[in-house]
């Protein structure tokens, strides 16, 4: 009988230590994990066309194309903070580069993001500014 009280005793102090733990947890608007392939629709304001962005969540990894030339870096996300690392590309010859070379730069000064439904936004780490726009394929 002392025994089955032990063990009872035991088993009760166990389940309140448990219980006794708590975790934080983080309240937010959109989904947490990026992943997937959007369309971008405006760049700094500007509509574009042509430009598409790919976050691997698995990876770690962005990639996609810039309107002319493919382009690839890794990230880092910490809850709804978004830091993209040094970009690489390839280098095709195209006639206008500048929608590309913005791009790259916005991508560069990224520092967060919103994600609902199939909108993506990203913003600058500076002031807020919303830098990309896009949409889920």
């Amino acid at each position: 009988m002392k025994a089955i009280l032990k063990i009872s005793l035991i088993l009760t102090i166990f389940c309140l230590y448990s219980c006794a733990e708590t975790q934080q947890v983080l309240e937010t608007t959109g989904r947490v994990q990026l992943d997937g392939t959007y369309t971008i629709t405006t760049l700094n304001g500007d509509s574009v066309n042509g430009m598409t962005i790919n976050f691997s969540g698995i990876t770690k990894r962005v990639s996609g194309n810039g309107g002319c030339n493919q382009y690839f870096a890794d990230y880092t996300l910490n809850n709804l903070t978004l830091s993209i690392g040094d970009i690489g590309a390839t280098k095709k010859a195209c006639p206008n580069l500048d929608n590309e070379t913005e791009l790259f730069e916005a991508l560069a000064n990224v520092g967060s993001y919103n994600s609902v439904g199939k909108s993506l936004t990203l913003y600058s780490k500076d002031n807020n500014d919303v830098l990309i726009e896009a949409t889920e394929n």
